[in-house]
């Protein structure tokens, strides 16, 4: 019996599976939708709810301290960001 790895949503504090929150990374001064969980690098993870990634894309220092980083840039906008992630994860 193998242990599940357990992380924490960085918008709400809810502890949950790997597998049951996104991923996301910082590639090229830009962050990332992890959609394999797979990227390289530090990852933050945030729950499946659109509120919980509203919250993670509007607040930029609190995911940029997770990342390590003093400022960062998203690839898409939110409303973008959220139809890749649902259409992903269908």
């Amino acid at each position: 019996m193998s242990k599940i790895p357990v992380r924490t949503c960085l918008s709400c504090k809810k502890k949950a599976g790997k597998k049951e929150l996104y991923r996301f990374v910082v590639q090229y001064a830009e962050v990332v939708f992890d959609e394999n969980n797979r990227l390289p690098g530090r990852g933050v993870y945030c729950c499946k709810q659109d509120s919980c990634l509203q919250r993670l894309y509007k607040n930029r220092k609190k995911t940029a301290a997770a990342f390590r980083c003093n400022e960062i840039t998203w690839q898409t906008d939110i409303q973008a960001l959220c139809e890749v992630v649902k259409k992903v994860t269908r």
